[in-house]
Formats: C-alpha cells, structure tokens, sequence
C-alpha cells in the first residue's frame, strides 16, 4: 500500500509540474537556435614558431632570368578548416607585372584551425624584363573556409 502511495504522489507531483510548465509557457524539451560563427584567417610569418610576422619582403637585386624563394609561415588563426589562395596585386610600375611572376609550392591541402604550413614563395624575373629598375606589389594570401 505505501508503495502505491509513492507511487501516486510521484505521478501526482509530475502532473502539477507539467501543468506549471505549461502555464509558464515552459517546455521540458528546451531547444535552442544557434549558430557558431566561423573565422577565416590566416597570418604569414618568417619563422616557424610563428614570433615573427612577414610584413614585407625584400628581394634584394634582380637579374633577368633570375629566381628568389623565400620559406614563409602560414597559420591558420581562425576556427574553421580552409584552404589557401595567392595573388600579387598593386604593381608599382604597373609595367612590373609583365615581367615577374610569384609562385608558390602550395598543393590546395587543407589547415585546420591552429596548425602551421610552411611554404615557398618564389619570384622569378623575366628574361627579357626592360624599363624596371625598381618595383613593388602587394601579395595576398588568403585563406577560404572548406565546407
């Protein structure tokens, strides 16, 4: 008899609860909407340990026909996984970009939030390059998200 006694006030103090709930406008099944927002960034540094950031190169004299290579430091500071694209933009002479050309030895991989890719960047001059004795341009290397 005490057990369905208990029983009953269990089942008695259930049913108050959920009629409490209900009149609060409560749900036992809370559900929430959210959504994480992702961070794509990258930053270029000059050592492995990533303490030096790369903000500007210099390449020194050039030749015709010549090629500079310089190891960098890609770490991915955001929190999604990305992949990486390059770009040499703002060619000062505007001339400049018929002549160099920048390359690296990225492979598309993939950099999960965190980790660190080294990589090359290299400038190769033209063999005929004329009428630039100075020049300057903007790389850009920017990371995308991976869905």
């Amino acid at each position: 008899m005490r057990k369905t006694s208990l029983i009953s006030l269990i089942l008695a103090l259930l049913v108050v609860t959920l009629t409490v709930n209900q009149a609060l406008g409560l749900s036992i099944l809370e559900r929430r909407n959210y959504k994480v927002i992702q961070t794509v960034s990258v930053s270029v540094y000059l050592d492995k340990l990533c303490r030096k950031p790369l903000t500007s190169i210099d390449w020194g004299t050039l030749k015709p026909g010549s090629t500079k290579s310089l190891n960098i430091y890609v770490k991915n500071t955001g929190n999604t996984i990305v992949t990486l694209s390059l770009s040499a933009e703002n060619w000062n002479p505007e001339s400049a970009s018929k002549y160099f050309s920048l390359t690296w030895n990225y492979k598309g991989q993939k950099l999960l939030p965190g980790r660190v890719l080294s990589l090359t960047l290299t400038l190769r001059v033209s063999p005929n390059v004329s009428g630039v004795s100075s020049f300057s341009f903007d790389i850009v290397i920017t990371g995308q998200a991976v869905s």
